[in-house]
């Protein structure tokens, strides 16, 4: 079984990742992309996800782990694997504000597209591929919600906890999320 983390960039991917971490299972993480003003403690990303549309054999690493994959990336997942998926939402208007804030630190001219744009584009991506992981029988996820984490980290570290197994230390899982850092607010 492997496990996943997915959802837009600046979803709380990366949050996730870290009660995961926290709470008892091992992340498949290079490490590469280091911690920066956007996201001070870090990605927990794994360099080789970039190539799953063109080489998804690395896949096999992740098993018996958890490992980090944008929701564009998901329709690139092999068959002949069982995944779970924890597909983090966010208020879309927060999506696109960080999203554009974490550009405008990088110095890139992205962050002036037009926030509408991104918008229809972001929530296309999602719609299709929460739509591929529901009709994948080889596929189990369930949604969670990074302002819900932000708000009451213990509810949704129960339920991520119930979903894998009941396996990991649910307290050690909350006590991660930082209030602090829920920066970007619509």
């Amino acid at each position: 079984m492997i496990t996943i983390v997915s959802g837009l960039p600046r979803s709380g991917t990366s949050l996730m990742m870290q009660m995961l971490e926290k709470g008892g299972m091992e992340v498949l993480s290079d490490q590469i992309r280091k911690p920066d003003e956007n996201n001070v403690r870090g990605y927990n990303e794994y360099e080789k996800v970039r190539s799953l549309p063109k080489d998804p054999s690395w896949i096999i690493e992740a098993e018996g782990k958890v490992v980090k994959i944008i929701a564009q990336l998901l329709f690139f997942l092999p068959r002949k694997f069982e995944y779970r998926i924890l597909f983090m939402e966010r208020n879309m208007d927060e999506i696109i504000e960080s999203q554009s804030k974490m550009l405008q630190n990088l110095g890139t001219t992205g962050a002036k597209l037009d926030p509408a744009i991104l918008i229809q584009t972001f929530q296309k991506q999602m719609d299709q591929a929460k739509a591929i992981i529901t009709q994948a029988a080889n596929i189990e996820w369930i949604p969670i919600s990074y302002n819900e984490i932000l708000t009451d980290p213990a509810p949704t570290a129960e339920k991520v906890n119930v979903f894998l197994g009941n396996s990991l230390i649910v307290q050690d899982m909350a006590s991660v999320v930082d209030a602090t850092l829920y920066r970007t607010r619509c």
